[in-house]
């Protein structure tokens, strides 16, 4: 759970601190990409560690449970406007699209293989900066990778920040191991890098969120967009792969349209590549021509053409091929519900209905007689969509997808799925123990953890269940205050985890452990009522049974509550 009065002192990727920085400040970072869950930061005094592993943030890089949401009053990003699954032909869609559409805001992209992060800016639909959560494209090794500096010039940058807190690239300039020219120009490498490894991301999925304050960036990106998008797809696709895409349509009889505000972006000869394609002839018959006049290599001419059709300003198939298009893009926006446009409550039958139905109304039917181009197109429409139809068909899939929806969160990642099916289990396990079904709830419980081991507070509903399913004998007692103690180890002090331990010694028998214990919880969250009522059972059984009394400390809020707990039941009595 977010706090506001946690305290939280971040250490930037050199080892030097920056000082306790307020949680407003930390959220915003988040939001902005700044921040990643492998920066280190310091929280109440406690050991450094990266931030994606304190449990709070841990939620808040996942964008999942409620308390991240509410931090501010708002939800950690807004909802975005593009989102879906990423390959490198998408990114580049995405960057022509962006720039059509003139967008200002943030495209966040995350490869969950790696664990990969990027989020790049854009200004008005152009690329102005690229941050990453990857080291090897941090500052400091791109520099030495590249040979401008050594090791030893790097640590002695570091020193210097450590010393006055200047940044890395500054510090290298001030002792004269780069000059500004130079670093200008390493930044600039770096966004361009981390930019181009965006291309490389085969699988993931993005999110793009307009906002107005990216358009205050600071600029390291000066490539247009047509020039980002051929040098992307040529870092990310091999000759063959290239040439795979262009025969996927045929022989491509290629429509050339030119907007307005693309033309600047247009060199010469791409201007002259487009005049021997506009004349109606078959790819095959064009492709020597156009490897003559910008004098490239087939294989460079075939790269060439590909990157005009993405970026826009060459059509394949005629307006068909342009309305499915539009259907493509469109479909991006939309969640499965709006897709399909059914109710949240609608049934498999009503969604294997209405499935069947967007399928004529999407056109992602095939048709006798589809050019190559207008087949594949079909083909994107209908296999979007089969993944709603599959994911709101399936009973175990279906409320996972409903969580992510209602809070804001990227279903198709893995880790998003795997917390949220954490999520459901405790509440399932919550349920169970209700409805005292202790054995069950135990073996539910202990299935969450298994999904996210590192989660450390699940191990005090653990414990809380395996005691009550057992015979609660002293044995029995040990072995589940293990489990609570072993979350106690990772989180820290836990009014809950110190109330668990507490009836666990109750029930057991050692009324004495149970009242330090209760007290303990008190002492940390004196608006713990369960822990507040316990104390006061604690104390009215004892009292009943003429044993021995237990201490009280008036001068505490939980001694004077069970004082005036106890003496509300002695008047009862009475």
């Amino acid at each position: 759970m977010l706090r506001k009065d946690d305290r939280y002192e971040l250490t930037d990727r050199t080892g030097h601190s920056v000082g306790e920085v307020p949680l407003s400040t930390i959220v915003n970072l988040v939001r902005q990409g700044r921040l990643f869950r492998t920066d280190k930061v310091r929280k109440n005094g406690g050991p450094m560690q990266p931030l994606g592993e304190l449990q709070e943030f841990e939620d808040l890089f996942r964008e999942l449970l409620p308390e991240a949401f509410q931090v501010d009053g708002s939800a950690l990003r807004p909802a975005p406007e593009l989102s879906g699954e990423v390959d490198t032909l998408t990114v580049a869609e995405l960057f022509a699209r962006l720039y059509r559409e003139k967008r200002t805001g943030r495209l966040f992209l995350c490869e969950s293989d790696r664990h990969q992060e990027k989020v790049i800016v854009f200004r008005q639909g152009v690329a102005i900066s690229a941050m990453s959560n990857l080291e090897e494209e941090w500052l400091g090794e791109l520099l030495i990778s590249q040979g401008l500096i050594d090791a030893q010039a790097f640590e002695e940058a570091v020193a210097l920040r450590k010393q006055n807190g200047s940044r890395i690239g500054s510090a290298l300039v001030y002792l004269e191991k780069l000059s500004p020219r130079e670093l200008r120009r390493a930044l600039s490498v770096q966004a361009m890098e981390r930019l181009l490894n965006a291309f490389r991301m085969r699988s993931g999925t993005f999110q793009f969120v307009a906002d107005e304050s990216a358009g205050n960036e600071e600029i390291l990106l000066v490539a247009s967009p047509r020039d980002i998008i051929e040098t992307g797809l040529s870092a990310a696709l091999e000759a063959r792969e290239v040439a795979e895409q262009l025969t996927s349509y045929g022989d491509p009889v290629f429509r050339v349209e030119v907007p307005p505000d693309f033309a600047t972006e247009l060199s010469e000869v791409d201007v002259q590549i487009l005049r021997v394609l506009e004349r109606g002839r078959p790819l095959s018959t064009c492709i020597e021509t156009i490897a003559q006049l910008g004098r490239l290599t087939t294989a460079e001419a075939r790269l060439r053409v590909l990157a005009l059709m993405v970026f826009g300003v060459l059509h394949v198939g005629g307006a068909e091929v342009e309305a499915l298009d539009k259907i493509v893009g469109s479909l991006q926006t939309m969640d499965y519900f709006r897709l399909l446009d059914v109710r949240r409550a609608a049934s498999p039958d009503e969604i294997t209905t209405a499935f069947r139905r967007k399928m004529v109304e999407y056109h992602g039917q095939p048709t006798p007689g589809d050019s190559a181009a207008v087949q594949r197109t079909r083909e994107r429409i209908a296999a979007t969509l089969e993944r709603a139809r599959a994911t709101l068909s399936n009973p175990e899939v279906r409320p996972l997808y409903e969580r992510a929806l209602q809070l804001g969160l990227d279903y198709h990642q893995p880790e998003v799925r795997q917390r949220l099916e954490h999520e459901q289990l405790v509440a399932k396990g919550r349920a169970l123990l209700a409805q005292q079904a202790y054995q069950e709830a135990f073996e539910t419980f202990a299935r969450a953890a298994g999904l996210m081991p590192d989660d450390a507070r699940i191990f005090t509903q653990i414990g809380w269940a395996r005691f009550l399913a057992s015979d609660h004998g002293k044995e029995a007692a040990a072995e589940a205050i293990a489990d609570v103690e072993r979350a106690l180890r990772v989180t820290g002090d836990q009014d809950e985890a110190y109330m668990t331990i507490g009836k666990i010694h109750r029930l057991s028998g050692d009324l004495a452990a149970a009242e330090d214990y209760l007290r303990r919880s008190i002492e940390l969250n004196p608006h713990n009522n369960e822990a507040q009522s316990e104390l006061r059972l604690l104390f009215t059984r004892e009292l009943q049974r003429g044993g021995p009394k237990i201490k009280i400390d008036l001068s505490s809020a939980a001694g004077a509550g069970a004082v005036l707990g106890v003496a509300v039941v002695v008047l009862a009595l009475l």
